[in-house]
């Protein structure tokens, strides 16, 4: 008899935002629903189809944006140029960054990791304990550029 592991659902969010819509458009209001496969993008509430979508495991990460407060900076796995790029109300920065990171496996393991300190399990090493160091010339930082033109005209 096969048993089923009932797996968590993912969070769902939905709210106000502003989001950055490029150089000619500027920053524009629109309201943000995620859901459980997608992030959809409405010009307001009650809008009957969403302005764009982003399917939700096309998300590979989600930071900070350094030139606006409580921005986001959402990346996807087709490139910098398909990234998106939202402003919240300050008080939901950090649920918006947790529900949007929550199918990603870093964001499950840190669970898992919480998860474990609290029964007391032992964790096996991770690959990057057990890889080699670097040889010398890969970690050393090379001479300033003027050195090696003295160097090489002498």
């Amino acid at each position: 008899m096969a048993r089923y592991v009932a797996t968590p659902s993912l969070p769902n969010k939905e709210g106000n935002a502003t989001e950055y819509k490029g150089m000619l458009h500027g920053w524009k209001r629109c309201y943000l629903k995620l859901d459980r496969t997608y992030l959809h993008s409405y010009e307001a509430l009650h809008s009957p189809a969403p302005l764009k979508s982003l399917l939700r495991f096309d998300i590979t990460g989600v930071y900070d944006y350094p030139y606006r407060n409580s921005s986001l900076e959402i990346t996807t796995k087709h490139g910098k140029s398909k990234s998106w790029i939202i402003e919240v109300p300050e008080e939901e920065l950090h649920d918006w960054k947790r529900c949007l990171i929550a199918h990603l496996p870093s964001a499950q393991s840190e669970k898992q990791s919480a998860a474990d300190s609290s029964t007391g399990s032992v964790e096996e090493p991770s690959l990057a304990d057990q890889l080699l160091p670097l040889p010398g010339y890969m970690r050393d930082v090379p001479p300033p550029y003027d050195e090696c033109v003295k160097q090489h005209q002498t």
